[in-house]
């Protein structure tokens, strides 16, 4: 049983369920939704949400990796600043401008001529990248439910008291409409 639970399972499975399944209306394209993004202070302006395009769009490990680095940036970025931030990475620039060219061609990032350089800056979101990969993770091992998957983790690893009441309070907030 989860240590975040109390109670009979069969009665906490069935509340998260209905705590899960409860529709809330998403924040529009662009909008940035608190609640459910907690990774919203590195949402810029220069990023724009397409959440249609996102379930269909396959980022790789190193692509995203690429993509991380420009979600961090306050700027678009050029190839060689795409590499230093990426510096525990041993790329060079001719394979992050490859990854950068498969992102481009999958619309996941624009690329703006800037002199003899391009600047390369996200049009996704981060909160909205991380939602859909969640997403396609728990339909496909989980058959779309959240509740098996935090069961199947907190099995397995041990949740710290800090895990723990973040989830708590999270479970609270659902609970309460918020």
């Amino acid at each position: 049983m989860p240590v975040f639970m109390s109670g009979p399972r069969g009665q906490n499975v069935a509340r998260i369920r209905q705590l899960a399944v409860r529709s809330e209306p998403a924040a529009s394209p662009g909008q940035i939704d608190s609640n459910r993004d907690s990774c919203h202070s590195l949402i810029r302006d220069n990023c724009h949400s397409s959440r249609a395009r996102l379930p269909d769009m396959k980022i790789t490990t190193a692509e995203s990796q690429v993509m991380d680095a420009l979600w961090r940036a306050d700027r678009p970025l050029a190839v060689e600043e795409v590499r230093e931030a990426l510096k525990d990475e041993t790329w060079t620039d001719a394979t992050i401008r490859t990854l950068l060219n498969r992102l481009a061609k999958k619309k996941a990032v624009a690329a703006a001529k800037d002199g003899r350089r391009f600047l390369f800056r996200p049009l996704i979101a981060r909160g909205d990248y991380l939602h859909a990969e969640s997403k396609s993770l728990i339909d496909r091992l989980f058959d779309g439910q959240i509740e098996p998957f935090i069961a199947h983790f907190s099995e397995r690893e041990a949740l710290s008291d800090e895990q723990i009441a973040r989830l708590r309070l999270l479970i609270e907030r659902l609970g309460r409409g918020e």
